[in-house]
């Protein structure tokens, strides 16, 4: 006997709705709240078959869902509505809500990845960097998409209602839900949260502006939550967060239009203090008591060093880091002379096994090495996959170092 269909929505028959004169085909929910649920559906084409992907959205009132509607179409651009049907797109947003069984229904954007409130503890600093410039600039067009005055305030900005995506060359950053979303032009007496103010006291990503003069709201009360999410990416910058959750509105925008250049800074803070760390332990293995210029290990431990020296001085501050391609070469020492950045992320962490092992040889292991050198590699990786790689040895993408010789260069393995 066959198993009955799972019924993913109870108010719909066969999990089907039509919006705009365009069947959508639900495949699973993705989220629900006190007011609604988001589902994965799928366009029905007119042979049958499904195509392409898109979310529904589900509300319990009609004005609300409208107003988000007319939100998600002045919001998101044709390349974020892409997968939504043409004939949908340039219907007016009242004519993209349905109504079944007293809900109401429309469509919305896609996006793939996860939310950031998920990723938040397995992204890396150069990730954190990257989502917080790129939400920064996603905040700016929902204020200002048209020009002054004509965009929108978000009202329930937090890590829950932001997209991330990191499987691509370039990480995608986006906001969602803009369910509580008001209109910058709306009259005041409808700028109100329709939240009740005892549910608002605990949800932190309101500010304060909310209960001192909910009809006058302004941009600064989304700088406010966007403080909050960005002290959960940058706990020990305090200051950058005292700014953006600060009393006085004045003080939040100046913050958040100055973000991208702090944003650079503190890339280069931990970049200068790794930087140093290798510069430390260069020292050590050069001096008289360590260094033996017919001892393999120390000169490859001096040459990995030195390589990886010059690969964290060139890595630059930019949503992709290009790294050198050309091959290093070793003086007579030993010693990497004019040293580029590894071609890859991976050859990185090859070299730092190699330096690990080979100080392993000369008995030379700072603990503090690696635990200093972390502060790097968060740069790129997040702290647990270093954690347990640095307990491998990653050597695969060079020759052993018993095997390197002086005056040879290690080669990289294709």
């Amino acid at each position: 006997m066959s198993k009955s269909k799972k019924v993913i929505d109870k108010h719909l028959d066969d999990d089907i709705i039509e919006i705009a004169g365009v069947e959508y085909q639900l495949v699973r929910k993705l989220g629900e709240g006190n007011r609604g649920a988001v589902y994965l559906a799928k366009v029905i084409n007119a042979d049958g078959s499904l195509g392409d992907e898109v979310c529904i959205k589900k509300e319990t009132s009609k004005e609300r869902a409208e107003k988000e509607a007319e939100a998600v179409n002045f919001f998101y651009s044709s390349s974020d509505r892409r997968h939504i049907p043409t004939k949908v797109k340039k219907a007016k947003h009242q004519s993209t809500v349905a109504e079944h069984n007293k809900q109401f229904y429309f469509p919305i954007p896609y996006f793939k990845g996860d939310t950031l409130k998920n990723l938040l503890e397995d992204l890396t600093l150069y990730q954190k960097t990257v989502v917080a410039y790129k939400l920064k600039k996603q905040l700016e067009r929902l204020h200002n998409k048209h020009g002054k005055d004509k965009g929108y305030l978000h009202y329930d900005l937090k890590p829950d209602n932001i997209m991330v995506d990191l499987s691509g060359s370039h990480i995608k950053v986006r906001i969602i839900d803009l369910g509580r979303s008001v209109s910058r032009k709306a009259p005041k007496h409808k700028r109100r949260l329709e939240t009740p103010m005892v549910k608002l006291l605990f949800q932190t990503q309101i500010a304060w502006d909310h209960f001192r003069d909910p009809e006058n709201i302004g941009k600064a009360a989304d700088y406010y939550a966007f403080g909050k999410i960005f002290r959960s990416l940058f706990p020990d910058q305090s200051d950058i967060v005292k700014n953006l959750t600060a009393d006085n509105p004045v003080t939040r925008k100046r913050e958040f239009d100055r973000l991208s250049k702090d944003l650079e800074e503190i890339f280069k803070q931990h970049q200068k203090a790794a930087v140093k760390e290798c510069e430390k332990h260069l020292r050590v293995l050069m001096s008289p008591d360590n260094y033996n210029q017919h001892d393999n290990n120390v000169k490859y431990a001096i040459y990995t060093l030195e390589v990886l020296k010059a690969g964290l001085e060139n890595v630059k501050y930019k949503e992709t880091h290009s790294l050198s391609k050309h091959k290093p070469t070793l003086t007579k020492a030993g010693v990497a002379k004019n040293s580029p950045a590894p071609k890859t992320l991976e050859e990185v962490e090859a070299q730092i096994g190699l330096v690990k092992s080979a100080l392993r040889t000369i008995k030379y292991e700072p603990t503090s090495l690696w635990q200093k050198l972390l502060v790097f590699f968060n740069i790129f990786k997040p702290k647990k996959e270093i954690k347990k790689w640095l307990e491998t040895e990653p050597a695969q993408f060079f020759k052993p170092a018993s095997a390197v010789e002086v005056n040879t260069t290690p080669k990289f393995k294709k």
